[in-house]
């Protein structure tokens, strides 16, 4: 059986992620599909390595909360209901997501897949297996915070920067942990956010919003070349930058 997820993404973005023939995830009754995630706060279900339960067939999602976690929205979020809501297979979720996380602390000062995410998932889990769905949502707070520290996130040469750390990560999970399906959604356009439309004037906006197009850019550049790049490799793409415009 193939591990498949049908997930309703913000109201009205449908959002299939059906694995390659090629590639399938092979599932039992005894083998549930596993998801091991990193991003920010839309993606934080407050999980920690360190607490029991870890996740388990009982407990998909792990601490604190088996079934919704503890998350930003006060119910689910999009990783949640993708584990335990909205499809078709068991699945299980590790989820090392943390708000106000960036890809890379040495290119923006706070802490990162790189720093703290990518560690912890070195800490529990230790299985090469091509049965694993390789999900990111990250870039959210690169631009954001680079932007609040008075400098500009639509610098080509700093989006250059976040996405060849972003891949170096891609990279050393395809050779360690032979990782071949991955899920990386792309930056939502934040400006049409009710934050920054308080606080951001007109040519603030659009700095903020060249750069989240820049990244998205970058990142299917990237996507393109690394598939093309590395044998085997399955890309899920959807699309929250159009769902959350849809919203906003």
């Amino acid at each position: 059986m193939h591990c498949s997820y049908h997930l309703l993404l913000y109201l009205h973005f449908p959002l299939i992620l059906t694995l390659s023939e090629q590639h399938p995830f092979i599932i039992t009754k005894d083998k549930p599909c596993h998801i091991i995630s990193f991003g920010d706060s839309y993606t934080d279900t407050s999980f920690d390595p360190t607490t029991p339960p870890l996740p388990c067939v009982s407990c998909p999602l792990g601490s604190p909360s088996c079934l919704v976690g503890d998350c930003y929205t006060g119910g689910h979020n999009w990783l949640t209901a993708l584990t335990t809501l909205s499809n078709r297979t068991l699945t299980v979720t590790h989820n090392f997501a943390r708000s106000g996380d960036v890809v890379d602390s040495a290119l923006v000062t706070r802490k990162s897949i790189k720093s703290r995410q990518l560690p912890q998932m070195k800490e529990v889990w230790e299985r090469r297996s091509e049965d694993v769905l390789w999900s990111f949502f990250i870039g959210i707070n690169d631009i954001g915070a680079t932007f609040d520290n008075g400098k500009h996130p639509d610098d080509p040469a700093f989006l250059d920067k976040v996405y060849s750390s972003y891949f170096e990560i891609i990279e050393e999970l395809y050779w360690d942990y032979s990782a071949r399906t991955f899920l990386l959604l792309n930056v939502p356009d934040t400006t049409r956010t009710p934050y920054y439309l308080a606080v951001l004037n007109e040519e603030e906006r659009r700095c903020v919003h060249t750069a989240v197009v820049g990244a998205n850019e970058r990142l299917g550049e990237k996507a393109r070349e690394f598939i093309g790049s590395h044998e085997g490799v399955s890309e899920v793409f959807p699309l929250p930058y159009v769902s959350v415009t849809y919203v906003v």
